[in-house]
C-alpha cells in the first residue's frame, strides 16, 4: 500500500522496475582543493581507499591548475571491505591538490581516503 496527499493506493505489479534489469546509477564525488596544511610543494604517489568498492572506479587527480588526470581502478582482490591502493603517475608536483572518485552502481561503501602527499625539500 502507498499513501499520498490525495488518498490510499494499492501498489502492485510483476516487478519492481519498468524493465527487467535496471540501469546502474552513476555516482561521483570530488573534494575541494587542499594543500594538506603545508605551503611547500608536494608529490602524491598514491591514494588508499578503505571500504568496499564496486567492479570499477575512476580516480581523478588535479595538481595545481592542471586539468584532471584520471585512473581507472579495477579491484584485484575482490570487493570485500579492505584497503584499495590507487597508484598515481609520476610527475605530480604542486602545492594544491584536488581528488575525486566516480563509478556506477550502488555496490560500494567508502570509509576512509588517505593520500600519500610528501613535502618537497624546496619551498618553490
Amino acid at each position: 500500500l502507498g499513501v499520498a496527499d490525495d488518498g490510499l493506493y494499492e501498489l502492485g505489479g510483476d516487478t519492481d522496475y519498468a524493465t527487467p534489469t535496471p540501469a546502474k546509477v552513476a555516482w561521483s564525488w570530488k573534494m575541494g582543493t587542499t594543500d594538506f596544511g603545508s605551503s611547500q610543494m608536494k608529490v602524491d604517489r598514491q591514494i588508499v581507499i578503505g571500504g568496499r568498492l564496486g567492479a570499477s572506479v575512476v580516480a581523478s587527480v588535479s595538481a595545481g591548475e592542471k586539468a584532471d588526470v584520471t585512473y581507472t581502478y579495477v579491484p584485484e582482490r575482490g570487493r570485500d571491505a579492505q584497503n584499495y591502493r590507487v597508484k598515481l603517475g609520476k610527475g605530480f608536483k604542486a602545492r594544491y591538490y584536488s581528488f575525486g572518485l566516480s563509478g556506477t552502481g550502488a555496490d560500494g561503501d567508502i570509509d576512509t581516503i588517505d593520500f600519500d602527499a610528501q613535502n618537497h625539500s624546496r619551498k618553490i
